[in-house]
């Protein structure tokens, strides 16, 4: 569901990887990328478990874009709304923000005073450039998000609160 909720764009690139997932992942993946030439979708995998922080990092240092977006394998996007976001991305703006939506229908919307909200990584579309030399504490079980987020915002970057919603998170 996350796959197909991608918008299929020629400037979209999708990174997969995989962290000695327990539920097929690799093998459903790689029928995707047959299935589905129309995404422009690499996938890759750690050898052992290295956790969140670690499998970002890995992920964030191959993209080749100018924005990265991360996002969870059970959450997915609403299609047309992060096509919107896409959009917007005039590289004038270092951070461009999306809401996101939960199970049970609350929005969290974005705003300049919640930046550093713990849903961080899935409201924001980052400049790859702009957190070049940033990384996802990995000595952090939890909240490695969250502490990204405000490395990020140490940065003061430009921003743009786009007021759409554009994520289901589980």
């Amino acid at each position: 569901k996350a796959l197909d909720s991608i918008p299929r764009r020629n400037d979209i690139e999708v990174f997969v990887r995989d962290d000695c997932s327990t539920d097929n992942t690799k093998a459903v993946v790689r029928q995707y990328v047959k299935d589905h030439p129309d995404l422009n979708l690499k996938a890759f995998a750690n050898r052992t478990n290295k956790g969140f922080a670690y499998t970002v990092n890995k992920l964030v240092e191959s993209a080749t874009g100018e924005y990265i977006y991360i996002m969870d394998s059970d959450d997915y996007l609403y299609t047309e709304e992060f096509d919107k976001a896409v959009n917007l991305l005039t590289g004038e703006y270092d951070v461009v923000f999306v809401n996101l939506q939960t199970n049970d229908g609350t929005i969290l919307s974005v705003k300049p005073d919640g930046k550093n909200n713990p849903c961080a990584n899935s409201t924001r579309l980052v400049k790859r450039e702009f957190v070049k030399g940033l990384k996802h504490q990995e000595d952090r079980i939890a909240d490695a998000d969250r502490f990204f987020g405000q490395d990020v915002f140490a940065r003061n970057p430009k921003c743009l609160y786009s007021g759409i919603t554009a994520y289901h998170y589980n």
